[in-house]
């Protein structure tokens, strides 16, 4: 076999095995549920608290701490938190 004729099997080996992970990664049929963003400092109301009554947050308000940012003002933090106060601080 040449090289020229082994090289287009391997091309043609992994463009097959790529070929499902591409597919995969469309993600049809998934639907992610809008839930509307949740105040810092606010509690859901019928969940459980943690063993503490809050929890401190401190970042700085820009890129580096984005998943502060994100978490905070997309409420994804006082989701995971319950009914535990979140007290955040920015520097």
């Amino acid at each position: 076999m040449s090289a020229a004729r082994s090289l287009t099997a391997l091309r043609a080996i992994a463009v097959t095995a790529a070929l499902p992970l591409l597919l995969t990664a469309c993600g049809y049929g998934s639907e992610a549920k809008k839930e509307e963003p949740k105040a810092a400092g606010a509690t859901a109301e019928d969940a459980k608290k943690l063993s503490a009554s809050e929890v401190r947050i401190g970042y700085f308000p820009n890129l580096t701490h984005a998943t502060a940012l994100v978490g905070l003002q997309e409420g994804l933090i006082a989701k995971e938190l319950g009914a535990t106060q979140i007290k955040p601080q920015t520097f």
